[in-house]
């Protein structure tokens, strides 16, 4: 059995498939994803949107669109992993915001991000230039924001790069 599920378990909570959700469906996801977060029921929100589309919102922000026909439809074995991954995505998010709330463009930053195609964690000290808006995910997978950094190599002119916060692993100042 599968210990962790990931973004890709759920790819097709991203995109609509012609089936619509039931009339509750929003309400239960919502109490399943606040029961695995054990927190009370009010901060997170899930919104029906564009038929079988809805948005799961925390805080007035909204964190993911997905296909909640799908959701619902996902039993058995299936809806706990969903719930997970939901709750964890969720966890990610409000781990980050404070952190993210809290850089300063134009100050100095060690971070370590992650490669999950060469199976390597890097890095990196820069010049913070910039922080995105929010993006949503689409379905489990995809939310965050994107940092771009700038770093001078040695015997290299000055690079400009962008981290997405979903591979971040730590940023701290220098």
């Amino acid at each position: 059995m599968r210990e962790g599920w990931t973004g890709d378990d759920f790819e097709d909570l991203a995109r609509p498939s012609g089936a619509g959700p039931g009339p509750d469906a929003a309400a239960r996801l919502a109490a399943d994803i606040d029961a695995a977060l054990e927190e009370p029921a009010g901060r997170l929100e899930v919104l029906p949107d564009q038929g079988e589309m809805a948005w799961l919102v925390r805080d007035g922000r909204r964190v993911s669109w997905f296909n909640l026909a799908a959701a619902e439809r996902a039993g058995g074995s299936r809806r706990p992993g969903l719930i997970r991954a939901f709750a964890g995505m969720i966890r990610r998010y409000d781990a980050l915001r404070p952190t993210i709330e809290g850089l300063v463009v134009g100050h100095r930053y060690r971070l370590h991000y992650k490669n999950d195609e060469l199976r390597r964690i890097f890095r990196v000290k820069g010049v913070l230039r910039a922080v995105s808006a929010f993006h949503h995910a689409e379905g489990v997978a995809g939310a965050g924001w994107i940092l771009t950094l700038e770093t001078k190599p040695a015997f290299y002119p000055a690079v400009t790069f962008d981290v997405d916060t979903s591979t971040l692993v730590d940023i701290a100042p220098l």
